[in-house]
């Protein structure tokens, strides 16, 4: 449940800091740094190693969606899929 739970709030953080951002064609990297802290600030100790985690589902993140503005249409099933290759 504690996973579940950690995946779901990180979706919403995504969320709104993408809701946040100017459209560019790419990430800025204030938006990967508070993907970053925000990612292990959740995690805390529910994840071991948690922001070697939160840099591995920022690379997944960004590959599938190139701006912080396409992650808005995150399919939540490819979050936890992927998420779960990240631990």
């Amino acid at each position: 449940m504690k996973y579940k739970n950690l995946l779901y709030t990180l979706f919403i953080f995504l969320i709104c800091s993408c809701n946040s951002s100017d459209s560019s064609d790419s990430w800025p990297e204030n938006e990967k740094e508070a993907f970053i802290k925000n990612c292990a600030t959740t995690a805390g100790s529910n994840i071991p190693n948690a922001e070697d985690y939160c840099s591995c589902m920022l690379k997944k993140v960004i590959k599938k969606y190139p701006t912080p503005e396409d992650a808005l249409k995150m399919d939540v099933e490819w979050m936890m899929s992927e998420a779960k290759n990240c631990m």
